[in-house]
């Protein structure tokens, strides 16, 4: 007992004594003090996108962490176009057909995901067949299927319904384009914010007004 005193005194020492580092134990009991490296690594920064009410624009912004915190001296942005056009047609779901809408207002996680399938990365996908993934969901309007394959619309229920992505259309005109409910900016613009999610190790969240 004596002995675990003395190392937890120690311990205290040793944070009064570097007070611009990041203490070990917030990852291990007793750890010893992380480098400012080790300490960038383990933390990370922070990516977030930040769409305004006319959702034309997307604002994205990047603060790099050091063993201090954050370090907002060194913060950058820069904005790309971005829509959310919705399609007027039902979708045909697994379960049910239901109408598409806005993108979710709010905060959500963002990730950036390899997308399944070569055609679709082609059509949707950033250089490298990627897109930008939330968790973002909603509530639709949705239909059961009738005996025929066609929606029931005297069954209409309300569900709730994920899978809000941010990706490009490059089949159609970016003036033209049109999603299920997911942001869409054009490849290049595309290419640009994944690159800087990539680039940073932290969390990264996307606000939509």
């Amino acid at each position: 007992m004596r002995k675990q005193a003395i190392i937890a005194l120690l311990a205290l020492a040793s944070c009064l004594a570097w007070p611009g580092r990041i203490w070990a134990q917030d990852f291990g009991l007793f750890g010893r003090v992380l480098s400012q490296a080790e300490a960038s690594a383990v933390k990370g920064g922070e990516t977030y996108a930040s769409i305004g009410l006319d959702r034309g624009m997307a604002t994205v912004t990047t603060i790099p962490r050091d063993s201090y915190g954050m370090d907002y001296s060194r913060a950058s942005s820069f904005s790309v176009e971005v829509h959310n056009n919705v399609s007027s047609k039902l979708v045909n779901d697994t379960k049910d057909i239901y109408k598409p809408d806005s993108f979710p207002e709010g905060e959500a996680k963002m990730a950036v995901s390899k997308i399944s399938g070569e055609a679709r990365q082609k059509r949707y996908g950033g250089s490298d067949g990627e897109w930008i993934t939330t968790d973002a969901s909603r509530t639709v309007k949705a239909y059961p299927y009738n005996d025929v394959g066609q929606p029931d619309r005297a069954k209409a229920y309300v569900r709730e319904d994920d899978g809000y992505f941010w990706h490009a259309n490059n089949a159609v005109d970016f003036n033209y384009s049109k999603s299920n409910g997911c942001l869409i900016s054009r490849q290049q613009d595309l290419n640009r914010v994944i690159a800087a999610i990539k680039a940073d190790i932290g969390p990264k969240r996307i606000t939509v007004r």
